[in-house]
């Protein structure tokens, strides 16, 4: 298609999560309907849409930097792209970012992402456009652009209702939504028809799946239609919400061998006080009481969880107590982040604010805590084998992921193919050998 035939040329930029990755797709798509082409220069687009993430502090200030990184590289062209600023911060904050940023064409919030092709070809279109968040952009462009990697999220709701008292969620995504079951599963099939070999369940909290819908589904019945599909290796379970985790969805995956034995547990914290002023509505007892029900119905299971240092009131007995947990080697992965006050949110105002420099020291410390226990972990994996989709390639070696690593989170498997040849999307069986920091490294054996 030549460029006189073509609405425009548009180059998108995602930030954050892998939901904004389902969004920058349906973007994509649904532009490509419309007769945009994509590009991935912006100095070669007539058009840039960077999807930006506001969730904490830092994730703004990489929107920042993307938003000015943009606009000095088109700047001196006779014929500047228009640049537009979607997603969660245009939800947010769009007449802060309209003074900040006045290059910028538009903000357009996520409850009108569906509507950017009018937006864009309408020239009196006002600069701040937003609603409140519904609705679902559509997936089938999307699948157009899945990688050769033959991995794909697939998200199976919206918003959030939980109510933590850090969180800006609902604000920016709206309160929770199931999607219909109908369309998750004509977005699977289409997947599978695509050749795509493992797919990522997310939503803001996938375990509340069906919670808020009348007819009878819940994230452990879709699970087992999508094993019926009888298209996927790996089914991985991601934004696993402890207070909505079932015996069904444990039975479920333990049943199945398609369905990883891994599960992604936002746990937050583990002293009671500290979790009791999150709103979590759970507490120390229960959380270990989950962890040992997991571990007990799922053998060999890898967990994956979130951890925040530095919330208000968080005494150094709560931290104490948070690190002798680590040290217990639940978690195969984790994550740490320090507390960061968002406006409008209860923490913002609690007394007892933590010091940046006391957040940094307990991140610190509660990383290095996990780096002994990823060492302890991925050494009992040496000589056993696992089924590894490859995802990759570094220098002479394959790399890719088995059922215990979440793409782009978690560390990678290094395969030595030896006179074996494989491609990049082939799922092939591997001995692990050695361990390298968060990676291990085997040879591709029969």
């Amino acid at each position: 298609m030549s460029h006189n035939t073509i609405q425009g040329r548009v180059k998108i930029v995602s930030l954050g999560c892998p939901k904004n990755q389902c969004d920058s797709q349906g973007i994509a798509g649904t532009l490509l309907a419309q007769g945009y082409a994509l590009c991935n220069d912006e100095r070669q687009a007539d058009a840039v849409i960077i999807n930006t993430c506001s969730f904490i502090n830092e994730a703004r200030d990489e929107s920042r930097a993307t938003i000015q990184k943009i606009h000095r590289n088109t700047r001196q062209r006779s014929f500047q792209p228009k640049i537009i600023v979607a997603g969660c911060w245009a939800q947010d904050e769009p007449e802060y970012l309209a003074q900040e940023f006045p290059f910028v064409r538009a903000f357009v919030g996520n409850g009108v992402l569906p509507e950017l092709p009018r937006i864009m070809a309408d020239t009196h279109t006002e600069r701040i456009v937003r609603k409140k968040p519904g609705g679902w952009l559509a997936w089938q462009g999307r699948n157009n652009l899945m990688p050769v990697s033959r991995s794909a999220y697939l998200r199976i709701s919206e918003g959030c209702s939980e109510g933590c008292s850090f969180c800006t969620i609902p604000r920016l995504r709206g309160p929770y939504r199931s999607r219909p079951l109908k369309d998750i599963m004509q977005e699977a099939a289409e997947l599978g028809r695509n050749m795509i070999k493992e797919i990522n369940i997310i939503g803001q909290n996938t375990t509340a799946f069906g919670s808020d819908r009348s007819e009878s589904v819940s994230l452990s019945s879709l699970v087992q239609k999508l094993v019926r599909l009888d298209n996927f290796r790996f089914i991985r379970i991601l934004y696993a919400n402890p207070k909505h985790i079932t015996g069904d969805l444990l039975k479920t995956i333990r049943e199945n061998q398609s369905v990883c034995r891994y599960l992604d547990i936002p746990l937050q914290h583990v002293s009671t006080p500290v979790l009791n002023r999150m709103n979590r509505s759970i507490t120390e007892k229960k959380t270990r009481q989950l962890i040992e029900r997991i571990i007990g119905t799922v053998p060999g299971i890898s967990l994956r969880t979130s951890l925040m240092v530095g919330f208000p009131g968080e005494r150094e007995a709560d931290f104490e107590k948070l690190c002798s947990f680590v040290s217990e080697g639940h978690f195969t992965h984790l994550g740490v982040f320090a507390f960061s006050p968002e406006r409008c949110t209860p923490a913002f105002s609690m007394p007892q604010q933590i010091p940046q420099t006391v957040k940094q020291e307990r991140k610190n410390r509660l990383l290095r805590i996990q780096r002994r226990v990823v060492r302890t972990k991925l050494s009992q994996r040496i000589g056993k084998k696992y089924d590894v989709l490859i995802t990759g390639q570094a220098g002479r070696m394959m790399v890719g992921r088995s059922e215990h690593e979440a793409p782009e989170i978690d560390g990678l498997i290094g395969i030595k193919t030896g006179s074996q040849s494989y491609a990049i999307g082939d799922i092939c069986r591997v001995r692990i050998d050695t361990v390298n920091g968060y990676d291990c490294i085997g040879k591709a054996v029969a």
